[in-house]
């Protein structure tokens, strides 16, 4: 009763075994877990990064592709939909705490950084400083950082157009050095990020560069092709695996670009939006893209959503709240843009106002006011959120 069996031949068992407790099993290479839902970012398994975990209620499977407490990355082993992550960017999902609106302009250019919840109505709050003041940059997000490149500054300064800058969500400083742009970029350029990187792509001097830089290293940008349609006053989302570049101007257009992270093959068709669009702020959700605001053959009281899996004409989906359209938001245009994961932010705009607004990924509804900036401004960076 005392002696282990160190080996057995499978043909010398017959019948059934005992019932044995997977527990005391080891050696293992992938370990399998329920539950009715779906995990969320504090689920914390044992057994670490590569556990695959099934929802037995909606038969969805996930895998845990980066185990941090509290702040787990979930994939969808199906088609990546629906991921559970605190990533902040495109399909990855958004934001679940803060956006961020950097830079601006009201006569003078802002170099300061405004913070706003979520989950609270309430006033911005400072979160440091641009190196230089400037507007209408391109912006992106990493797990820790905001990215803000190119922008606008003045005639007499073109070398603000080329800058990157780099702030820390955790900490409320000055943004640091993160390199330079291959070449100046300006006014209402789109754009996007994936794991790993930001791009910025298009801009007012007839432009059509797209430039790719890295979250984790400073040093500047790489080429990734270039664009095929209008080079400003665009609009911009990002799934997993592309980004999308809405209307843009002169003359004002309704198409769809997409471009590939994973090649440099530049820019395709992707469907068309409803009307006409340009000078709006794009959001990204898990399955679909959204442009709110800006001008076009529409008031620019409209958000028009289309979808990354079809490419077909998309629609509009409720409307920016009377209170924030041509009245005391009138055009609606340069305005900031965040996303959570479930909700678009536009802050600021042109002509100067502070309005927060914020509009459901989820029901085709109005706007609801979400407060305030500290400082009435337009050309606010855009795609910040973490």
């Amino acid at each position: 009763s005392t002696k282990m069996i160190s080996s057995l031949a499978s043909a010398k068992l017959t019948g059934a075994l005992p019932a044995l407790n997977g527990a005391a099993l080891t050696g293992l290479t992938v370990a399998i877990v329920s539950g009715a839902a779906d995990p969320t970012m504090t689920t914390n398994p044992a057994t670490g990064i590569g556990t695959i975990y099934t929802n037995h209620t909606s038969g969805k499977t996930f895998v845990l592709t980066d185990a941090t407490a509290n702040k787990n990355l979930w994939e969808n082993i199906g088609n990546g939909v629906a991921n559970i992550s605190t990533l902040c960017f495109g399909g990855r999902g958004g934001g679940t705490q803060y956006g961020y609106n950097a830079g601006g302009k009201n006569g003078p250019y802002f170099s300061a950084i405004d913070k706003f919840a979520f989950a609270a109505v309430i006033t911005a709050s400072g979160h440091g400083d641009l190196r230089v003041g400037r507007s209408d940059m391109s912006g992106s997000s990493s797990n820790t950082h905001g990215f803000a490149a190119g922008g606008y500054y003045s005639p007499n300064n073109p070398a603000n157009q080329t800058k990157i800058d780099k702030f820390a969500f955790a900490s409320n400083t000055t943004a640091a050095n993160h390199g330079d742009i291959t070449t100046a970029v300006d006014e209402c350029c789109a754009s996007h990020g994936d794991l790993t990187h930001g791009y910025s792509v298009g801009g007012k001097t007839n432009i059509r560069t797209i430039n790719k830089y890295a979250f984790a290293t400073s040093g500047g940008t790489a080429g990734h092709g270039d664009m095929s349609g209008s080079e400003k006053y665009l609009s911009s989302s990002s799934s997993n695996t592309h980004g999308y570049i809405t209307g843009g101007a002169p003359p004002v257009v309704n198409t769809i670009q997409k471009l590939a992270f994973a090649s440099t093959s530049g820019t395709s068709d992707a469907g068309d939006l409803v009307q006409t669009h340009a000078y709006g702020a794009g959001f990204s959700s898990n399955t679909h893209g959204y442009v709110a605001g800006g001008s076009g053959t529409w008031n620019s009281n409209h958000v028009q959503r289309y979808s990354y899996f079809s490419g077909i004409n998309q629609y509009s989906i409720g409307d920016l709240t009377s209170t924030h359209n041509q009245s005391s938001y009138s055009g609606n245009t340069h305005c900031g843009a965040s996303s959570s994961t479930t909700n678009g932010y536009a802050a600021g705009g042109h002509p100067n106002t502070d309005t927060i607004v914020t509009f459901s990924f989820g029901t085709d509804t109005r706007t609801t006011d979400h407060g305030n900036l500290r400082t009435a401004g337009r050309a606010y960076c855009r795609d910040n959120q973490s």
